[in-house]
């Protein structure tokens, strides 16, 4: 499902951004035409494409392109849909038969096309066709496109595109720049890490809004923040920045004692207090674990056990020196992200020692999986009771994160320790306070975590995220 309304979301983006270009009076409103129809008209439309080979998607490619050059050329396909098939060689009329079913959709594709200035459609099929990619992205750009793309195209198809007709990620970025200024996002402003509408287009509003929705209930943050790169690049989102201060009257504040993020100057990470729990509410919630009471790292675990995302064991004990294993984040991580709902909603991904994986941490597993927060190994196995390491754990967490740091120089006297993998992780989490060093300036990559500095880091995270203000 999430695969679907991200492509819904991506056919938006080019129709429904159309609406604040078009002439007024040009496009009339169909009540048909929703979030169900589209999903509909994107199946027919994959169906048909997959049945044909590539010289003849090649074909009728360049059959089609002219007519969606010009406002002439889309009046004719108009005209098509509608039933005179005499403006168009046949091979075209044939294909928009497929579609018969789906006319009120297709009309309104094609109108909204026909909204866009010709010279950026123009502009944009020629990039396209050219194989022109989109240029100047940096590295976390690229990245958040790519993933975008692989949302939007299934790998089979994709790999076709790429191999058949040279379409990458980018060519495809330089074919929906045609839309920028079309309509803006920004923040939800109940929870940064979705999205909203910031300045909506004036025909098809309502639509859009229901696929936001809709992308905002099913998809990942990490996805979401994705999106955000991704249409920050075409200059339509922009970070939501409340103008209040907050204070008295400002709602209700979280139930345990959470401490706002400090915002840095420029290449300074951010500071993220330690939670500050007095002495009633630390015996409260630890004083079945005194060995949790009594560690450094007490004051994070008052909150991740109150939360429940961490849990002691049956001995009365939480162990936070002890090494945690990849299935025992997976659990945590799960509950962190609020996505107990969406267990047992995933298949699980085959691995050689899948049978390893514990009963109780399987769907968990299997859904940060399909979320792409966790990954296997080169040699197919998943390693469920391996001790996580440090950098590993930083990766994981940096996956989940929606927000985009200041930008940090990493000051660790073992940096270089760092695995290569892993280093873009480290330094985006360091920017964004998630991870720290030692107080001998090292950052020990390659030490298993412990369970204790594991909640230090998840506390860090969900504070980023601003997950404790979904309580």
């Amino acid at each position: 499902m999430k695969r679907k309304i991200c492509r819904v979301l991506c056919l938006l983006l080019v129709v429904s951004g159309l609406a604040g270009l078009s002439p007024r009076g040009v496009l009339v409103a169909d009540a048909a035409v929703g979030y169900e129809s589209l999903l509909a008209l994107i199946h027919t439309l994959e169906v048909q494409l997959a049945q044909h080979p590539a010289a003849e998607r090649s074909a009728m490619y360049h059959s089609g392109r002219p007519y969606f050059e010009t406002n002439e050329g889309i009046d004719a396909l108009i005209a098509v849909v509608n039933g005179d098939a005499n403006t168009v060689p046949q091979s075209i009329a044939d294909f928009a038969d497929y579609f018969s079913a789906r006319k009120s959709e297709l009309l309104f594709v094609l109108r909204f096309i026909r909204s866009l200035p010709e010279s950026e459609r123009q502009r944009a099929i020629r990039d396209f066709t050219d194989r022109t990619a989109y240029p100047d992205l940096t590295r976390a750009e690229e990245d958040a496109l790519n993933a975008v793309y692989a949302e939007l195209v299934g790998a089979e198809f994709r790999d076709a595109l790429a191999t058949d007709h040279r379409i990458t990620a980018k060519v495809f970025l330089s074919l929906l720049s045609c839309i920028r200024g079309s309509f803006t996002l920004t923040d939800d402003r109940e929870n940064t890490n979705k999205l909203a509408l910031d300045d909506p287009p004036a025909y098809g509003k309502e639509v859009l809004t229901d696929i936001i929705k809709n992308g905002n209930t099913s998809a990942s943050n990490a996805a979401i923040a994705n999106y955000k790169r991704v249409f920050e690049i075409l200059d339509m989102y922009t970070p939501y920045k409340s103008t209040s201060g907050g204070g008295p009257g400002g709602g209700n504040p979280p139930r345990v004692p959470v401490n706002p993020p400090v915002e840095p100057p420029p290449n300074v990470p951010v500071q993220i207090p330690a939670p500050s729990p007095d002495t009633e509410e630390l015996l409260s919630v630890l004083s079945g674990l005194p060995d949790a009471l009594e560690h450094w790292s007490a004051p994070y675990l008052a909150v991740m056990v109150g939360k429940g995302v961490f849990r002691g064991y049956g001995d009365g004990t939480f162990r936070p020196d002890l090494g945690i294993t990849r299935q025992e984040i997976a659990v945590a991580l799960v509950r962190a992200l609020r996505l107990e709902a969406r267990l047992g909603t995933v298949e699980e991904t085959p691995f050689d020692d899948g049978g390893d994986i514990a009963e109780w941490a399987r769907d968990s597993v299997a859904l940060l999986l399909q979320l792409q927060i966790y990954k296997g190994y080169g040699d197919g196995t998943f390693r469920p009771l391996n001790i996580i390491s440090r950098e590993e754990m930083t990766a994981v967490l940096e996956r989940s994160v929606a927000q985009t740091p200041n930008g940090a120089v990493l000051p660790f006297a073992d940096k270089d320790d760092i695995s290569g993998w892993a280093l873009a992780s480290v330094e985006k989490a360091f920017a964004l306070g998630i991870v720290r060093g030692y107080e001998d300036n090292t950052f020990r990559p390659l030490n298993d975590v412990t369970r204790g500095e594991t909640a230090t880091m998840m506390y860090n995270f969900m504070t980023t995220e601003h997950l404790f203000a979904e309580d």
